[in-house]
Formats: structure tokens, sequence, C-alpha cells
């Protein structure tokens, strides 16, 4: 198998993670857009469900701690709106895949649908 390069890794696994917080918050309320721009305080929330996340993808949250160092630095991105709100996400987080699904051949990046999560 092949390695993966760690800053990658990161990249998908802050998008991953998005997804998961999402989710979770979902289940109890708004969407995590939606407290972002009212300025909820999700700190208590952001911990518990990294800890569920780090359960679930132990290797994704690793991933996570040791591109931003603390689950602190990740809160301080979400706050800031990366990768949730548009007009205030500055990293681009491409899936590279034209549908989902396994794929039975090696992904050509020139034809595939690229989306920003």
């Amino acid at each position: 198998m092949e390695e993966i390069d760690p800053e990658s890794l990161a990249e998908i696994a802050y998008g991953i993670f998005e997804i998961f917080l999402d989710r979770e918050l979902r289940d109890h309320g708004p969407y995590l857009f939606e407290l972002l721009e009212r300025g909820s305080d999700l700190g208590a929330d952001v911990r518990e469900i990294f800890g569920r996340f780090r359960e679930d993808y132990p290797g994704l949250a690793e991933a996570l701690l040791q591109r931003f160092g603390s689950i602190d630095t990740i809160y301080a991105q979400l706050l800031a709106g990366e990768g949730i709100i548009p007009s205030r996400t500055t990293l681009m987080y491409w899936i590279v895949q034209d549908g989902p699904g396994p794929v039975m051949r090696r992904v050509d990046d020139e034809r595939v649908g690229k989306w920003l999560i």
C-alpha cells in the first residue's frame, strides 16, 4: 500500500471531521454553518464530538492533531469558518472522484469532477 502524504491526509481528515461534526450537531439542532453565523460557543460540543471522531477514526484524528497541534487550534479554524462558510474559506479541499462507489481503475485527475467540501 502506498504511503499517504501527512499533509494531504490532514486536509482530508479536516473535511471529514467537518462533515462528522455537522452531522452530530444537526442531530440536536441547527447546521454547523448556522451556529457559526450566530456566533454560538461550540467549544464543549466540538471537544466531545472530536472524542467520538477519534474513537471511530483514530488515524484521521491523529493526522488532524499532528497538523494543528490541538483541538483548540482546530476549533479556532472552525470558528473562522474555514471549510464551512465559503466567503471565509482560504484553503481548498478536493474530492478527486467522479462518483461514489468502488473504483476499478486508476482515477484520472484530468477527467473527473472536483468538488469543494
